[in-house]
């Protein structure tokens, strides 16, 4: 064979292996798009997943801080009612005692009463007594 011939079918031997090698990087090059755009839709679905827990944990932050003001404010107001709630069981003890005392004075100035009166009586029939 010639030199020229030999070129020739080299050259062919190249273009061919050429061909078989840009069809193997064309074939990666598929593969590899294709893994592309299926990270690029996980990446975008991990991205929105991502966005939605940081939206979550920013409304749920904010409802703990107002369930925590919401405490504060009930803590107070049941600080203030038991204050309240104490002054005004002191003043029922007060009038409860006050109305006792009393009564038991009315109590003590009946049987005094009944006594002198019992007393009084019974001068009157010892008198009536005498008389008769």
């Amino acid at each position: 064979m010639s030199k020229v011939s030999e070129k020739d079918n080299e050259i062919t031997e190249l273009k061919i292996e050429t061909t078989k090698v840009v069809k193997q990087l064309e074939d990666q090059l598929g593969n590899l798009k294709q893994g592309n755009h299926y990270l690029s839709t996980e990446l975008y679905k991990v991205s929105e997943k991502d966005n939605q827990m940081t939206e979550l944990t920013s409304e749920t932050s904010n409802v703990i801080k107002q369930l925590k003001d919401q405490l504060n404010k009930l803590t107070k107001e049941n600080a203030t009612l038991n204050v309240e709630l104490s002054r005004e069981s002191e003043k029922d003890k007060q009038m409860i005692m006050t109305e006792l005392k009393s009564e038991t004075t009315k109590e003590n100035e009946m049987i005094e009463f009944k006594g002198k009166t019992s007393t009084f009586i019974k001068q009157l029939e010892d008198e009536l007594a005498t008389l008769g």
